[in-house]
């Protein structure tokens, strides 16, 4: 048009706009993806958590055996009680991101294999720990005795610190 004073954009200040735009959504679809893997780990400690306290309230409770099948090359964890003598189970698999990396017992660390926790009311009150890790994080889960609250812990050093304090006082941990 003769005597327009419209001015169109150019073709690089149209591909620097997309440019930026583009580095925004990278920068927040990182940032979520952080915060989902986070909340995947968060969620699979806390399941742990409640998969072995039911197990525990269910010996306390019955005044039979339990114990929990901690499988570290599958990263799963089977809670197996006895009912009217007929075994019943629950199984738990950890998310793909989340492994189980192993067991710490009076033993020490152990990876790779298979864990069976006997849970038997009163006489055993086994306390051990179980690593979880994923890409982001790793985490301790500390469980101490028959009716013990369980203890985060971020190292392998604060948890053998803490099974020999436990094995100086003579209590029997495993």
């Amino acid at each position: 048009m003769i005597g327009s004073n419209r001015r169109a954009f150019s073709l690089i200040e149209v591909l620097a706009v997309i440019t930026i735009i583009s580095m925004v959504v990278a920068a927040a679809g990182l940032r979520w993806s952080i915060l989902y893997e986070r909340a995947v780990f968060q969620t699979a400690v806390e399941r742990i958590i409640d998969e072995e306290a039911r197990a525990r309230k269910y010996v306390e409770q019955s005044r039979h055996s339990g114990w929990i099948w901690f499988d570290c090359p599958n990263s799963s964890l089977t809670s197996f009680r006895l009912v009217s003598g007929k075994e019943t189970q629950n199984r738990y698999r950890l998310p793909q991101s989340v492994t189980l990396a192993g067991v710490y017992t009076l033993n020490g660390f152990q990876s790779d294999f298979n864990q069976k926790i006997f849970i038997n009311y009163p006489s055993a009150t086994p306390t051990y720990a179980i690593q979880l890790v994923s890409n982001e994080q790793s985490q301790w889960i500390l469980f101490a005795g028959i009716s013990g609250q369980p203890q985060l812990l971020n190292h392998e050093k604060e948890v053998s610190k803490i099974f020999a304090s436990l094995k100086t006082q003579g209590v029997n941990t495993y």
